[in-house]
């Protein structure tokens, strides 16, 4: 049993340093939060920048209230530093520290407790709505626990359908996925019972999706026939017979955070769509619509954090090309140069980035002389590189004995002919012979 008088439902959102997520309930007043369980917190989190007594959430008068405790580098309510404040639904708690954890304060003002109802199951005989609402804040409380799992992806995101299907009462439910470039793709179907479904075999109600994508807004219709508009008449509709249609668009969590007044909205915010009807009319109380936001914000939490990871494991992959590209180009370099009786050569070259356009090569064309160029190629990067590569292997034929006009000229026309590349470059060759005679050609590069 919970310490002290009974406290409505109230949950904390904790967000891990990592982006990890977990919902922990509110079961007493004071609720302590700090480092250590030890210490008597109900809430420990293991950092070790956190004070041992933190910050307290006290219940009194209606009301919840966050007190900072000692911790050293402050309580912070929605950026701003606190001693004492109360709190609202959605109020997000921090502690001085960037790279540590957040709290999310979630209170449903009108949704009864899980221990009211819980209550009630034990002590009544009818009670088939309250126990349809406990059913449903199970499904949300599965759902979420299901983001901390390690099941793979598809597995995540059917069973979120299937909550989704199950809470509205729906037929069939869809979620689709942002791609690039065009439309959102249908990933995954389910219908009613768990049953998986073909996702092309599900005809989608365009005039439903389109504006819930166009418009980043939840598109809800409990009975098509009591609608006057293109809905109703809609093709899709009338053929497949459909009473009631639900189309919520899956956002990023910036933009969730952000709010229509402070944040424009971009495309790359829209992670996906989930989409479900029926061909019942439907009803769906106040309590129904926030579990099926909360379920949608789940999966659109998958989406997010897969796409996350997809772009970091690209970054990686990028990065190791980047490197083995590196080598490869400082490979081609001369190093050892070997000494003449008439000069002396040296050269290094580091390029601001990964791999870059400045070239140059030293070439033994015979016994009395010898060939360098130096070259660049406008811009950075590895197109640059690729380009700089390519004169490299073409220069490299002169110690075949071809004419370094003759091969001047061939490069020349070959880049001006592919000025798709939208590369150029400059560069200076010299001969120089065991009697100090320099023959040289310029092709733009200053000193």
């Amino acid at each position: 049993m919970p310490d002290g008088p009974l406290i409505p439902e109230v949950l904390l959102e904790v967000i891990q340093p990592d982006g990890g997520r977990q919902l922990v309930k509110v079961t007493r007043s004071p609720f302590r939060i700090g480092r250590g369980q030890e210490a008597g917190n109900d809430l420990p989190l293991p950092d070790k920048r956190i004070s041992r007594q933190c910050a307290s959430l006290l219940y009194a008068d209606g009301g919840f209230r966050l007190e900072d405790c000692g911790q050293r580098h402050g309580v912070f309510v929605n950026g701003e530093k606190i001693e004492a404040r109360p709190l609202q639904d959605g109020d997000t708690i921090s502690f001085g520290l960037a790279d540590s954890y957040t709290l999310v304060f979630h209170r449903g003002p009108t949704a009864p407790s899980v221990d009211s109802l819980l209550q009630r199951l034990a002590g009544a005989g009818e009670l088939e709505p309250e126990a349809s609402s406990l059913r449903k804040l199970s499904l949300l409380l599965e759902a979420t626990a299901l983001l901390q799992s390690q099941l793979p992806l598809e597995d995540i995101l059917a069973k979120v359908v299937d909550h989704a299907i199950e809470v509205t009462g729906a037929d069939r439910g869809v979620l689709l996925q942002a791609e690039a470039k065009g439309e959102p793709r249908a990933v995954l179907a389910r219908q009613r019972g768990g049953k998986p479904l073909a996702p092309a075999s599900v005809r989608l109600t365009r005039t439903a999706v389109t504006p819930a994508l166009e418009k980043h807004k939840s598109v809800v219709v409990e009975d098509v026939e009591a609608l006057a508009g293109p809905l109703r008449e809609a093709k899709s509709v009338v053929e497949q017979e459909l009473r009631s249609v639900v189309a919520i668009p899956l956002l990023s969590l910036q933009q969730r955070r952000g709010g229509d007044l402070t944040y424009i909205p971009s495309p790359e915010d829209l992670l996906g769509l989930l989409y479900l009807d029926s061909r019942r009319p439907l009803a769906f109380s106040q309590l129904d619509r926030k579990v099926l936001d909360a379920l949608a914000t789940e999966a659109a939490d998958v989406l997010d954090n897969a796409r996350l990871v997809l772009k970091e494991m690209e970054r990686k992959r990028m990065e190791q090309e980047l490197t083995i590209a590196r080598e490869i180009q400082q490979a081609l370099l001369p190093k050892d140069f070997k000494q003449q009786p008439h000069f002396q050569v040296t050269g290094v070259n580091r390029s601001c980035l990964a791999v870059g356009g400045d070239y140059f090569d030293l070439m033994e064309l015979d016994e009395g002389r010898t060939a360098f160029v130096i070259a660049d190629v406008c811009g950075k990067g590895l197109g640059a590189a690729l380009v700089t590569a390519m004169l490299q292997g073409t220069f490299s034929a002169m110690t075949l004995g071809q004419e370094p006009a003759g091969v001047f000229a061939h490069v020349n026309r070959f880049i001006c002919t592919h000025s798709e590349v939208q590369r150029y470059a400059t560069l200076f060759f010299g001969i120089l012979g065991r009697d100090g005679g320099l023959t040289y050609l310029n092709a733009g590069h200053l000193p």
